[in-house]
């Protein structure tokens, strides 16, 4: 009996002693994971904003596909929701009560297995302007009962670290399918208006006109805005030669104007005229890497409906998309116009 009497003893002293420590030992959480996103943070922050994409990338969805999802009529942005109840994952629901385009601060409820809440944060801030760096973490404080599971299982940090780090990893492999859509649309002939417009020419390496264009058309805009000159349209560049034996060309950068002008002598940015003419319009929507292809098929569609190229006049793309507004390639349009001459050769429709 006496040694039933001290087991029991000695037991209470156990549990007594486990209590004082689960007790005194702080309750606050605060685990997150960082990752470097290859792709705009703008196209980051619609998967993590919009709860209509977390089922794609949601590492406890990916543990228990069936499980119930229910969404509020609106998916993103400030006090849409997102509920859950499955027999693996458990049930609750995630709401945001913040967001703006560097971060986004949303509630966790938790009501199976167990009742708990917390707070979801985000953190995005541009590494390059197609990089972003994503921080994404969970904290709150633990109930008595839930800090004595952590002991059992580990942590918070060993509980759900890896489950963060998978969110980040598929966020990051969508984000980055979502900047590589592209399509090019044939569209057929188009008759361009044509008019005024300022620019520059230079020669250049096939391989170099990228950065050649970009500085071209910063001085373009330059000269504008110094002659308080009202731009009228969307940039364009006409191909004047194009050699493919030796890989060069002679391109000029323009963009349109109202009216007229006579740049001082000394100006290197000069004023054109265009014709109106007559075109074959090709649509690349996605990134301009993709534009020697969109040509290519351009040149094919003009064959396949027996048009003939007008030697006479240039080619041209004509950029309807500013990528400092639009931060994701995959909704950049860039038109491709090709001038044809005139035929009585019936076309096939697009």
């Amino acid at each position: 009996m006496k040694i039933i009497k001290y087991l029991f003893f000695l037991i209470v002293i156990i549990v007594i002693g486990l209590s004082l420590y689960i007790a005194t030992r702080s309750g606050y959480y605060n685990v997150h994971r960082e990752a470097v996103i290859d792709a705009p943070k703008e196209v980051v922050h619609e998967y993590i904003n919009d709860y209509k994409k977390w089922p794609e990338w949601s590492p406890w969805i990916e543990q228990e596909p069936s499980a119930n999802i229910s969404l509020s009529d609106s998916t993103a942005g400030i006090n849409s929701f997102y509920h859950w109840n499955g027999d693996i994952i458990g049930e609750g629901i995630i709401k945001t009560i913040h967001s703006d385009k560097d971060s986004i601060l949303q509630k966790i409820e938790f009501t199976k297995p167990r009742e708990s809440q917390g707070d979801v944060y985000w953190k995005l801030s541009s590494k390059t302007p197609s990089q972003s760096i994503v921080t994404w973490g969970i904290k709150g404080e633990l109930s008595f009962l839930e800090k004595a599971i952590m002991i059992y299982k580990g942590g918070m940090d060993n509980l759900i670290g890896s489950n963060l780090e998978r969110g980040l990893f598929k966020i990051d492999s969508l984000s980055e399918l979502a900047i590589e859509q592209y399509t090019i649309n044939p569209k057929g002939i188009s008759e361009y208006s044509g008019g005024y417009y300022l620019y520059l020419t230079t020669a250049s390496k096939q391989s170099g006109i990228s950065s050649k264009m970009t500085e071209m058309f910063l001085k373009v805009k330059k000269f504008a805005k110094e002659n308080n000159i009202t731009l009228s349209g969307p940039p364009f560049v006409l191909y004047h030669e194009w050699d493919d034996l030796n890989k060069t060309t002679i391109f000029s950068t323009c963009i349109p104007i109202r009216e007229k002008i006579i740049p001082d002598f000394q100006s290197e940015v000069l004023c054109g005229f265009l014709d109106s003419g007559r075109y074959f319009k090709t649509v690349l929507k996605g990134n301009y890497k993709n534009i020697e292809e969109a040509w290519s098929k351009a040149s094919q569609a003009i064959n396949t409906n027996r048009l003939v190229e007008d030697p006479k006049r240039d080619p041209m793309e004509v950029y309807i998309t500013d990528p400092s507004k639009v931060p994701n390639p995959a909704n950049w349009i860039t038109e491709i116009y090709i001038p044809v001459k005139k035929t009585l050769t019936l076309q096939k429709t697009f």
